[in-house]
Protein backbone atom coordinates (compact mmCIF):
# COMPACT_ATOMS: atom_id res chain seq x y z
CA UNK A 1 0.00 0.00 0.00
CA UNK A 2 1.28 3.48 -0.78
CA UNK A 3 1.28 6.44 1.62
CA UNK A 4 -1.75 8.19 0.12
CA UNK A 5 -3.91 5.04 0.31
CA UNK A 6 -2.74 4.35 3.87
CA UNK A 7 -3.49 7.93 4.96
CA UNK A 8 -6.99 7.73 3.50
CA UNK A 9 -7.61 4.35 5.16
CA UNK A 10 -6.51 5.73 8.54
CA UNK A 11 -8.61 8.87 8.15
CA UNK A 12 -11.69 6.84 7.14
CA UNK A 13 -11.16 4.55 10.13
CA UNK A 14 -10.98 7.50 12.52
CA UNK A 15 -14.23 8.91 11.12
CA UNK A 16 -16.01 5.55 11.44
CA UNK A 17 -14.74 5.06 14.98
CA UNK A 18 -15.93 8.55 15.95
CA UNK A 19 -19.40 7.86 14.52
CA UNK A 20 -19.67 4.53 16.34
CA UNK A 21 -18.33 5.90 19.63
CA UNK A 22 -20.14 9.24 19.62
CA UNK A 23 -16.92 11.25 19.97
CA UNK A 24 -13.33 10.95 18.86
CA UNK A 25 -11.63 7.77 20.06
CA UNK A 26 -8.27 8.98 18.76
CA UNK A 27 -7.78 12.67 17.96
CA UNK A 28 -4.06 12.36 17.21
CA UNK A 29 -2.72 9.91 14.63
CA UNK A 30 0.98 9.71 13.77
CA UNK A 31 2.56 7.60 11.06
CA UNK A 32 6.15 7.03 12.11
CA UNK A 33 9.15 5.17 10.77
CA UNK A 34 11.64 3.57 13.15
CA UNK A 35 14.01 2.50 10.37
CA UNK A 36 17.58 3.60 10.84
CA UNK A 37 18.99 5.39 13.84
CA UNK A 38 15.92 7.35 15.02
CA UNK A 39 12.20 7.80 14.58
CA UNK A 40 10.85 9.94 11.78
CA UNK A 41 7.32 11.33 11.78
CA UNK A 42 6.04 10.64 8.27
CA UNK A 43 2.49 11.95 8.69
CA UNK A 44 0.23 13.44 11.36
CA UNK A 45 -3.45 14.18 11.80
CA UNK A 46 -4.37 15.96 15.00
CA UNK A 47 -4.52 19.04 17.19
CA UNK A 48 -0.79 19.71 17.68
CA UNK A 49 1.10 19.41 14.39
CA UNK A 50 3.71 21.98 15.43
CA UNK A 51 4.65 19.96 18.52
CA UNK A 52 4.36 16.31 17.53
CA UNK A 53 7.94 15.89 16.28
CA UNK A 54 9.50 17.62 19.30
CA UNK A 55 7.30 15.85 21.88
CA UNK A 56 7.27 12.45 20.19
CA UNK A 57 9.86 10.68 22.37
CA UNK A 58 8.24 11.84 25.61
CA UNK A 59 4.72 10.97 24.43
CA UNK A 60 5.82 7.49 23.34
CA UNK A 61 7.45 6.36 26.59
CA UNK A 62 4.44 4.36 27.92
CA UNK A 63 4.20 2.36 24.67
CA UNK A 64 7.92 2.12 23.94
CA UNK A 65 8.62 -1.07 25.90
CA UNK A 66 5.76 -2.92 24.24
CA UNK A 67 6.69 -1.49 20.86
CA UNK A 68 10.24 -2.83 20.97
CA UNK A 69 10.02 -5.74 23.43
CA UNK A 70 9.03 -8.26 20.78
CA UNK A 71 8.55 -8.58 17.05
CA UNK A 72 5.04 -7.62 16.03
CA UNK A 73 3.55 -8.67 12.72
CA UNK A 74 1.99 -6.21 10.31
CA UNK A 75 -1.58 -5.48 11.38
CA UNK A 76 -0.96 -6.22 15.07
CA UNK A 77 -1.74 -3.57 17.66
CA UNK A 78 -1.26 -2.83 21.36
CA UNK A 79 -2.80 -0.38 23.82
CA UNK A 80 -1.39 1.53 26.79
CA UNK A 81 -4.45 1.55 29.03
CA UNK A 82 -3.25 4.23 31.44
CA UNK A 83 -1.61 6.69 29.02
CA UNK A 84 -3.03 10.14 29.78
CA UNK A 85 -2.91 13.49 28.05
CA UNK A 86 -0.54 13.61 25.10
CA UNK A 87 1.04 10.23 25.93
CA UNK A 88 0.25 7.81 23.11
CA UNK A 89 -2.50 5.26 23.69
CA UNK A 90 -1.98 2.64 20.98
CA UNK A 91 0.10 1.51 18.04
CA UNK A 92 -0.58 -0.49 14.89
CA UNK A 93 2.14 -2.07 12.78
CA UNK A 94 1.65 -0.73 9.23
CA UNK A 95 4.72 -2.24 7.53
CA UNK A 96 8.42 -2.84 8.05
CA UNK A 97 9.44 -0.39 10.80
CA UNK A 98 6.31 1.67 10.05
CA UNK A 99 3.72 2.28 12.74
CA UNK A 100 0.53 4.18 13.35
CA UNK A 101 0.63 5.75 16.80
CA UNK A 102 -2.80 6.70 18.16
CA UNK A 103 -3.67 9.22 20.85
CA UNK A 104 -6.65 10.63 22.68
CA UNK A 105 -5.46 13.80 24.38
CA UNK A 106 -8.34 13.94 26.86
CA UNK A 107 -9.16 10.31 27.81
CA UNK A 108 -7.14 7.20 28.65
CA UNK A 109 -7.86 3.85 27.00
CA UNK A 110 -9.17 2.65 30.36
CA UNK A 111 -11.74 5.47 30.27
CA UNK A 112 -12.56 4.97 26.58
CA UNK A 113 -13.19 1.25 26.99
CA UNK A 114 -15.68 1.78 29.85
CA UNK A 115 -18.23 3.27 27.45
CA UNK A 116 -20.46 0.58 25.84
CA UNK A 117 -19.98 2.18 22.40
CA UNK A 118 -16.33 1.12 22.50
CA UNK A 119 -17.33 -2.37 21.40
CA UNK A 120 -18.77 -1.09 18.10
CA UNK A 121 -15.97 1.44 17.61
CA UNK A 122 -13.46 -1.42 17.53
CA UNK A 123 -14.93 -2.84 14.31
CA UNK A 124 -13.44 -0.25 11.90
CA UNK A 125 -10.16 -0.33 13.86
CA UNK A 126 -9.82 -4.08 13.41
CA UNK A 127 -10.84 -3.79 9.73
CA UNK A 128 -8.10 -1.19 9.21
CA UNK A 129 -5.55 -3.45 10.91
CA UNK A 130 -6.58 -6.32 8.66
CA UNK A 131 -6.19 -4.10 5.57
CA UNK A 132 -2.58 -3.37 6.56
CA UNK A 133 -1.95 -7.04 7.35
CA UNK A 134 -2.94 -8.00 3.81
CA UNK A 135 -1.33 -4.97 2.12
CA UNK A 136 1.46 -3.41 4.25
CA UNK A 137 2.50 0.20 3.89
CA UNK A 138 5.63 0.70 1.83
CA UNK A 139 7.38 4.07 1.58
Amino acid sequence: MNFETASQLISDCAIKMTRAYGSAVFNGLVIVSFAGEREEVVGYIGPRPERVQNDFADDLHLLKEELFSSKHSVGEFEFAREAAGTHFDAFVVLGDWLYLICNNTTLTMAEITQKPEWRQAQVPFVEMCEAFRTDPLKL
